[in-house]
């Protein structure tokens, strides 16, 4: 999480026959914006089979942060570099649309504070140019199998990738662990209510990966 200490300072320009004390002033000034101005992070991700490669600006602070509203009512920040790993919240982002409380009202909480982990540590890798490599994977997989001992938290948050259009976590989650699956098999494999989703709307997310992974 990027860390400063509220607005950026405007720096005003240099004026011509400044004393030396206020070229200090205006050289102390400038340091301190470049310490919590925006940086530059390359996330990378999967979209229709083909790597993405896509410049998020990481501003500072609070400025460098959205605010999710869960159904269950709780407000969750999560980094705006990390909501960039998901369609929706990444073009919000992108078109100054971020700002203020922002309801997902088909996720809860603890569903999106995993999405938030996920999001957080693909964006890590990427910033720290590891993405693709042996320690994401691993990583990945140890994601999976901790979601896997909860298939109920796992559905979730195979339901909350899906609506948040977040690919490679919908990829990690649902085409590993329902690969193949009818509806009816994946309402039995994870005990999932008539109540709590329709077949056409299981149908609905099977299709989603369908589309984005093709045929598996």
């Amino acid at each position: 999480m990027a860390t400063g200490s509220g607005e950026v300072p405007v720096v005003p320009e240099a004026a011509e026959g400044k004393g030396e004390g206020e070229g200090k002033v205006a050289a102390a000034v400038e340091e301190k914006e470049g310490e919590v101005s925006a940086e530059a992070v390359t996330v990378e991700k999967e979209r229709e089979g083909a790597v993405v490669s896509e410049v998020v600006e990481k501003a500072p602070a609070k400025a460098g942060m959205i605010t999710l509203k869960c159904n269950d009512g709780k407000l969750i920040e999560m980094r705006a570099a990390s909501a960039m790993l998901s369609k929706i919240l990444g073009e919000m982002v992108e078109s100054g649309c971020a700002d203020g409380v922002i309801p997902l009202t088909e996720i809860d909480s603890k569903a999106l504070k995993k999405v938030i982990e996920y999001c957080d540590k693909h964006a890590d890798f990427a910033a720290n140019k590891k993405s693709g490599t042996d320690e994401e994977k691993g990583w990945d997989k140890g994601f999976i199998d901790e979601l896997d001992k909860n298939r109920n938290l796992l559905f979730s948050v195979i339901m909350a990738a899906n609506f948040l259009c977040i690919d490679g976590l919908l990829k990690d989650t649902f085409v590993v662990t329902i690969k193949g699956k009818t509806p009816q098999e994946i309402r039995k494999a994870f005990n999932i209510d008539n109540n709590d989703i329709t077949d056409e709307e299981l149908e609905e997310i099977i299709q989603q990966c369908n589309r984005v992974y093709g045929q598996y």
